[in-house]
């Protein structure tokens, strides 16, 4: 196994592969995983939304309507026997208002609730696939594509904070999830 950042309290650790995309196409990033920490984490998290979040800096956005029919939640380890796939239908997917605003969204950050997964006896990992980006304008520029993957304490309320304290659940981390390359 390959331990990849710092070790933590938190009940998940994000990790991620990358893809290449093209420079002018909406796309899809590569896999996210959510590796439990702790046995149950999921199962029992008071919620489970995450908040996917790419840098302001880039010319890069969510395309929620292909992400929102596409995107998948596989449960793999302690998952493997008791929950498999999780289809697009079933895992709510949106965008976050951008703050101090009650009704601009922010095409850059993407909310999304986790299926609930059946509390199993070993470790879980669930792996998001599925989720596309496409260029904010005609082209998007060569390099690296980051996200940072936290949890929403808004339980995907539309930028309402929430009441309810952290729950420890994941860790805020950066990712490289897809390089943007030309066709050559």
């Amino acid at each position: 196994f390959t331990i990849t950042g710092v070790l933590t309290d938190k009940k998940l650790v994000a990790t991620a592969d990358a893809k290449t995309i093209t420079v002018d196409n909406i796309e899809e990033i590569g896999e996210i995983r959510l590796d439990e920490n702790t046995i149950g984490a999921l199962a029992n998290a008071e919620h489970r939304w995450i908040k996917v979040k790419l840098p302001s800096s880039t010319d890069l956005q969510f395309n929620l309507a292909k992400t929102t029919a596409n995107i998948k939640a596989t449960g793999k380890r302690g998952f493997f026997n008791t929950t498999g796939t999780v289809a697009s239908g079933d895992i709510k997917v949106k965008f976050a208002e951008r703050p101090r605003s009650s009704n601009e969204i922010d095409e850059q950050v993407l909310l999304i609730e986790l299926p609930k997964f059946v509390d199993p006896s070993a470790k879980g990992q669930v792996v998001l696939t599925g989720i596309f980006v496409e260029p904010k304008e005609k082209t998007a520029a060569l390099g690296d594509v980051n996200v940072t993957i936290s949890e929403d304490f808004t339980q995907g309320g539309n930028g309402v904070t929430d009441a309810k304290p952290s729950t420890n659940l994941i860790e805020s981390t950066t990712l490289k999830v897809a390089t943007v390359a030309n066709y050559d």
